[in-house]
Parts: structure tokens; C-alpha cells; sequence
């Protein structure tokens, strides 16, 4: 009993060290707690959606049947989107010429990093007070506030990508909101 003790020894701190080396390698501010995480999650999940890559635009409310968030999913060459109003899907369809949002050269540089995270400030959840996108991948899981930011102070570098990135987004779906 005790060969097989020291036989796993090696493998688990192995294990450990690509659990740590993973966990450093992630430059992006972790998100924890955002508006309609329950119906987003459910989605993630009735959809299969670990691997495919998911973009959640949640706008600043106009009025007050306007979308909390939109959910994309990105499935081959078609995008779909959900619209989420308070932890409920409304409705669904196909998002037209929305395969761009995914493919924009610059999208590794939007997240918001940990170097920016000198506030270590983590907002209260509420619909429709600041503009947020959320990205997600089987690599990759970040988020950034357009404009100014309440939780991070942003770098001046990556503010740029995420204007554009943002225009690009809040141009696909402008109709659906």
C-alpha cells in the first residue's frame, strides 16, 4: 500500500502545478456574480456550450421592456442570440451577420486585466446601470465595462480595442434591443 503512495506522490504534484501554472497564465479579472447569471448559465448548459464561444452584451436600460442582456452563441457559421430580461428568457432567433462579433482581431485585448484591477472593488449586481460585455471560450473568460469603468481602472492601451470591439457589438444588435 504504501508503493502505491509514493507512486502517485510525483503525479499529483504535477497535477498541482499545471492546476497553478493554468491559474497564473489567466491574465483577466475573474467574474463572479453579473445580472442574469442564473438564465445565462442555464443556457450555457441546456445548450452544451462549454467549448463554443458565447459573447453576453448586457446594455444600460432604456426603458423598461428593454433586454437585460443579449446572449449569442456562436455554432459554426451561425449565431444565435437570446434575449434575458431579469433572469428570463424572452425570446431567441438567428442574429444576422453576427459571426464578425467573434472574430475580432483584437479580442484577446479587451479583457479587463488583472493589472487593471487596483480597485479590488467588486460591484453590486444591478440590471441596467453600467454597460458590460462578457466573453467566454473553451480558453479564454473575460469581461470589460465600456466607457468608465466602476470596477477596474482601465488601461489606456486596451481601451481602444474595446470601443471598437463594443461599436461592432452594439451595431449587430441595435434591432434586437
Amino acid at each position: 500500500m504504501s508503493f502505491s503512495m509514493y507512486a502517485l506522490y510525483p503525479l499529483s504534484c504535477v497535477i498541482s502545478l499545471l492546476v497553478q501554472r493554468n491559474y497564473t497564465q489567466n491574465p483577466y479579472i475573474q467574474i463572479i456574480n453579473y445580472p442574469d447569471k442564473t438564465a445565462i448559465e442555464r443556457l450555457i448548459k441546456g445548450e452544451h456550450t462549454h467549448s463554443l464561444p458565447i459573447l453576453i452584451y448586457q446594455p444600460t436600460l432604456r426603458n423598461k421592456q428593454s433586454a437585460t442582456s443579449v446572449f449569442l452563441l456562436k455554432r459554426g457559421n451561425t449565431t444565435t442570440y437570446w434575449l434575458i430580461r431579469r433572469d428570463t428568457i424572452m425570446t431567441s432567433g438567428a442574429l444576422v451577420h453576427g459571426t464578425h462579433l467573434f472574430t475580432y482581431s483584437a479580442l484577446a485585448k479587451t479583457g479587463a486585466t488583472k493589472q487593471e484591477d487596483r480597485l479590488r472593488f467588486v460591484p453590486p449586481v444591478m440590471y441596467g446601470l453600467k454597460e458590460q460585455v462578457i466573453y467566454m471560450d473553451a480558453s479564454r473568460r473575460f469581461f470589460f465595462e465600456p466607457g468608465s469603468p466602476i470596477s477596474y481602472i482601465p488601461d489606456a492601451g486596451r481601451e481602444r480595442y474595446r470601443k471598437e470591439w463594443t461599436g461592432q457589438i452594439r451595431r449587430a444588435v441595435a434591432y434586437l434591443l
